[in-house]
């Protein structure tokens, strides 16, 4: 649905789960699995996910604690970190930097569809930090519905209003979220210490910086709120948290991989069905 919009974001998202996985097979994957092949591959997606979105360089560089006795080779296994940083810095400053370096300080005049002002310049957020500070919680307190509402499907694409579904639909789609974090009969799949905080870290990193973007770069600096800001901005770091969260202190005796699967395709198709019958009946 993304994709038929014309959002980027669906490219974005389908980027950042192969980061995802290729971190999984990482940290789970069997003893000196890790080869050239694969680091190179790492880098290709790496170098193509950072420069969207700078926000997601944190989930990117939750490689460099991959353990090393999971690469074939010890040292290239740690050059291959050092490496990684170099690649991730190289892509965004060639491909991103005259729009990073254009949020520290805004132009007199800004546009937001056929409206006309200046936005916040990071200049505005730092020197007035009592303002900034209220600003920020009144936008969680206005939009924090929203913002995970958006996450899980409420509304998609353009936010048309034929196209929204009924609040009750996230329901499954947090059970599904809160067994994922729970321990089964999985394979166990758990991050030693500190490694959870890391991957909380990341997408903390991620939110923060979805919401400063569109801080600095869609909302003026005579509004009271942060305009912009949307639920799936959240979804390529959404695995990670979940798996930072994981915790063995419930448990499901059942296979929750097969659970959560079957759940998330019923409620995809439940969602398609819906989008075909609103479009067969314009």
């Amino acid at each position: 649905h993304l994709a038929a919009s014309y959002s980027y974001d669906s490219g974005i998202i389908a980027l950042s789960l192969l980061v995802f996985a290729f971190l999984m097979r990482g940290f789970f994957g069997e003893d000196h699995s890790i080869g050239i092949r694969q680091i190179i591959t790492y880098f290709i997606v790496s170098a193509l996910l950072a420069p969207c979105k700078v926000i997601y360089c944190g989930l990117i560089v939750l490689a460099v604690f991959i353990p090393l006795d999971k690469f074939e080779d010890v040292n290239k296994g740690r050059l291959s970190k050092y490496l990684l940083i170099f690649v991730i810095a190289a892509s965004v400053l060639v491909l991103r930097l005259a729009s990073v370096s254009g949020l520290v300080s805004q132009s007199t005049s800004s546009s937001r569809g056929g409206e006309a002002g200046q936005f916040y310049s990071l200049n505005d957020i730092l020197l007035h930090p009592r303002n900034s500070f209220m600003v920020f919680c009144r936008t969680l307190d206005s939009l924090g519905d929203f913002y995970w509402e958006t996450t899980l499907g409420y509304s998609l694409g353009w936010f048309q209003e034929n196209l929204r579904m009924p609040t009750f639909y996230m329901i499954p789609y947090l059970v599904c979220g809160f067994i994922c974090c729970i321990d089964s009969q999985d394979e166990d799949a758990f991050l030693n210490q500190p490694l959870p905080a890391m991957f909380i870290g990341a997408f903390a990193v991620a939110a923060l910086g979805s919401i400063a973007s569109m801080w600095l770069g869609w909302t003026f600096n005579n509004e009271s709120v942060i305009q912009g800001v949307q639920g799936r901005y959240f979804l390529p770091v959404l695995p990670v948290l979940l798996f930072g969260l994981r915790s063995r202190a419930i448990k499901y005796r059942g296979i929750s991989a097969t659970l959560v699967l079957l759940g998330i395709c019923s409620m995809n198709c439940i969602y398609l069905i819906r989008f075909i019958s609103v479009a067969t009946c314009m």
